[in-house]
Formats: structure tokens, sequence, C-alpha cells
């Protein structure tokens, strides 16, 4: 990795990265990827079944979780692996620490059947009885581990999300012992793969997406405490991005301002979820439209949206009350309707005298006036700018400077439609 391309990545300072992750996790042997590079085994590619040397493996994994210090997270093949492989891997990781890998999610996508490969499909009781075996050789090995189950539910935004119906009780109903947390995947949003619907609607959908995924958390959380009352399990997203559709012209709308905004207004759900573990974006790099940086090096809108928000959050995330207008948003794809959406979503962070501020401004036609009231603190200076394009799914938006009104206890200023808006403010 280059020392351009390293520099890029501490910019959004990430805390968790995840690996290997996605589909190809299915067919991954951690050993052939591992010592020389020149003398690793090959592995066969999950989409065009070529075989291919694992130039980024384990080894080289944990090396930039340690300069980055990110918290590894590690996705095991439930599918073609097995659970002696996993321990082993369990024990090679302590070998190498540091940093030390805590989090080990058992599988990537168990309650998901893709055609291309209908031998790597697994029936919920049976992902559940490789699930304990995995956990049990896992905590033999190390007994701290903190081990994952992969979770979906049955529908997301009324729409069916898994071909195996129950998928979720019937995993649960079979654990020997409660998971540690709770993998899930449901923030591919708006993902509509049927239908045409007009980019507005695309857009709108997406600002709702968010209340969606807040939706399935809390739907996730009661399915948990049923099984274990009394019991608190974190959940971790451990993939998420925009995605519109696949093999259509508007897949490129991952690499769009909307997908940014979209991005974002994730992140600020996350910063509020007290038991949410990890979250990791998908992916850093290259993969199609989804990195947030480019093979090329150039880096995408949700890389400057990622790297914004934690640039933001450092300190103390402060209590926000705030007021806002609705706006009514369609039923597309995996997202449902919405006849009150709020347009905008603060966060505050304080770190030391410097007050940050995030506000996420949903509205496609309306600009939004921001007016902050401190309480008793006296504003010394303030600076804000907002990232914002002139169409919505432009794939070049910018930062512009914006003016504001310092005075006293306030500050205001006005962020335009459709965008995302950072506040500095220097606190006396």
């Amino acid at each position: 990795m280059s020392a351009k391309l390293l520099d890029m990545i501490r910019e959004i300072a990430p805390t968790s990265l995840r690996y290997p992750g996605g589909s190809q996790s299915d067919l991954y042997h951690w050993r052939a990827g591992i010592g020389d590079a020149a003398r690793r085994g090959l592995l066969p590619h999950y989409f065009s079944g070529e075989p291919q040397t694992v130039v980024f493996g384990i080894d080289e994994f944990l090396r930039l979780c340690g300069l980055l210090k990110a918290e590894p997270v590690l996705t095991l093949n439930v599918v073609t692996g097995t659970a002696e492989e996993a321990a082993d891997l369990v024990a090679f990781a302590g070998a190498h620490a540091p940093p030390r890998v805590r989090f080990w999610e058992i599988g990537n996508e168990p309650y998901l059947r893709d055609d291309r490969h209908p031998d790597l499909a697994l029936a919920p009781a049976e992902y559940a009885r490789r699930y304990n075996a995995f956990a049990a050789a896992i905590r033999i090995r190390d007994p701290a581990a903190m081990v994952g189950v992969a979770l979906r539910s049955d529908r997301l935004g009324g729409v069916p999300a898994t071909p195996f119906p129950g998928f979720n009780e019937i995993v649960l109903g079979k654990l020997s012992a409660p998971p540690d947390f709770a993998a899930v995947h449901d923030a591919y949003l708006p993902y509509t793969p049927n239908g045409a619907p007009s980019d507005r609607e695309l857009y709108l959908a997406l600002m709702a997406g968010s209340s969606g995924v807040a939706a399935d958390f809390a739907a996730t959380r009661d399915q948990l405490r049923r099984h274990w009352p009394g019991r608190v399990t974190p959940l971790a997203v451990t993939e998420y991005s925009a995605m519109f559709t696949l093999g259509k012209p508007t897949d490129r709308y991952i690499t769009s301002l909307a997908a940014a905004l979209y991005t974002a207004d994730l992140l600020m759900l996350f910063a509020e979820s007290d038991d949410l573990l990890v979250a990791n974006h998908w992916s850093l790099l290259g993969n199609w439209y989804f990195g947030a940086i480019a093979n090329s090096g150039e880096a995408r809108p949700v890389f400057e949206a990622i790297k914004a928000v934690s640039a933001a959050l450092h300190g103390r995330r402060l209590p926000v009350r705030f007021s806002s207008g609705t706006m009514a948003t369609p039923h597309v794809g995996m997202v449902a309707a919405q006849a009150a959406l709020p347009t905008a979503r603060a966060l505050a962070a304080r770190d030391g005298k410097v007050l940050s501020v995030i506000v996420l401004n949903r509205d496609p036609d309306h600009a939004t006036a921001i007016r902050l009231h401190l309480h008793g603190v006296q504003v010394e200076a303030a600076t804000a700018r907002d990232y914002a394009a002139n169409e919505l799914f432009s794939a070049a938006p910018s930062w512009h400077p914006l003016p504001v009104d310092p005075g006293g206890e306030e500050v205001g200023t006005t962020a335009g439609p459709a965008s995302l808006s950072i506040v500095s403010v220097e606190l006396k």
C-alpha cells in the first residue's frame, strides 16, 4: 500500500476494519493469505471462479489495523471452512498481536441464497449447528473472544429480505449459548431491484433509509431479548452502504452526493446507538462503486462524509434538542413510505473548548436555517461549511464555506438544500 493511500485512510480515521468480509469469505481459507506473497496458494474468485493469489491476506490486514490503531473484525468461513480451521486462525492471530483480535463474526450472509452458488447456501438450522461448533472452538482458544451471529429480519421496509422465512427465530432458538453480538447488514438501501422509480423518488427513499435501519435495530433487539430476557446483546453493522440497483445505470449513484448524505445520516444514527459495537462501511478501497476510495486513489463523496463526521465527533457527544420541518417520502425498494420524515438531523460533540455540530439537511428543495443556542456558554469564534452540489446524484460535490453570525451564546448560518453542514464553534 502506497504512503499516499495510507495517508488518505488516516484522514477518515477508521476505528474498526473487517476482513475478509463479503461473499468471498465463504470461499476464503486463511492460510492462503499468510507468509511469503510469492508462495501463497490460490483461492477461487467468488464471482468469476478464476483462481487468484491472495495479495492482501491476514498478515497484511493485521499489520494495517496496527498502523491505523483500528479494531480488527474477522469474518470466519462458516460455509466451506471448518471450526478447527477457525480455531487455528484464533491461535495465529493471538500470536500475531498486537493488535488483538476480539471480534469474530461467524459467517457473512448465511441468510441469503445466491443462484450462482446454490451449493454454498445454508439452511438456518444448519447455520446454527455450525455456529455452535465454531463458537465452542473459538472460546477454547480464546475465552475472552467476542463471537457474533449473523442475523436477518424476514422483511425490510415491508419487502422479503431472506429466502429463509423465520431465519432469526430458527437460528436463535438453536444456539447453545447467547452470542456476544449480532451482526446485521440492514443498511444497503434503498435497493430496488424491480420497478423504475424516478431519481427524486430514489433520493427521498434514501433519506428515509436511516429510519428503516433504526426500526430494524429495534426489531432485532426485541428478538434477542425474547430469547435471552434481561440480557443486552450488542449489535454490529459489519457492512453498510447506499445501494440502489444491480446491473442498471443507477448503480453508479453509490458514488454520489446522495450516497454521502445517507452515509452521514447512518453515522449519526450509529453514534446515537449505545449498544452498537462496530459499523464497517462497505468498503474502504475500490470494489466496484462501493469503495470510499477508488482504485485510482480518488476520494469518492462517501469518503468526505465519513471524514467530516469522524472529525466532528471527537470528544464527548452532547445532547441536542432541535426542530425542523417534515416531508413525505415514498415506498421504494426496501424503504417504507414516511408520512412525516424530519427534514433535518443534528449531532454535537465537544472537545475541550471546541464544539462541533453536524447538521444534515435532507430537504432537496429548501435551505435550512441553523441557529445554535448554547445556553450559558459564550462564543469566541465560529466557522461553518456545507457539502453539496447542484444535482442530487452528482459524483463531484464539494465543500463550501457558509457565512456565520456568532453573537453571545448563539451562532447562526444557513445550509443549502440536500447538504451536510459542519459548524465549528470556539468557546470562551
